[in-house]
């Protein structure tokens, strides 16, 4: 679920929060499972913060939330 708050045609702020599910397995748990495998198959909320930045047809996007920052680009057509 993501809220736009529009402060100008422009300009915009947004918080979000999201559900995922993690599939996969990876290495280097300092030895907290069986074998040195952890990982995947569970769900996951994700909350993040971001914002919009409207130049012409583009729209620039960054956020910043759990898993990290994010940065984007697009095109409105």
């Amino acid at each position: 679920m993501m809220w736009q708050v529009w402060f100008t045609e422009q300009f915009a702020v947004y918080p979000k929060i999201e559900m995922g599910y993690a599939i996969g397995w990876y290495s280097d748990t300092q030895g907290t499972s069986t074998n040195g495998l952890s990982g995947g198959n569970h769900f996951f909320p994700d909350g993040t913060a971001g914002i919009l930045y409207k130049i012409g047809n583009l729209t620039l996007r960054a956020e910043a939330g759990y898993v990290g920052g994010k940065a984007g680009v697009a095109w409105l057509f």
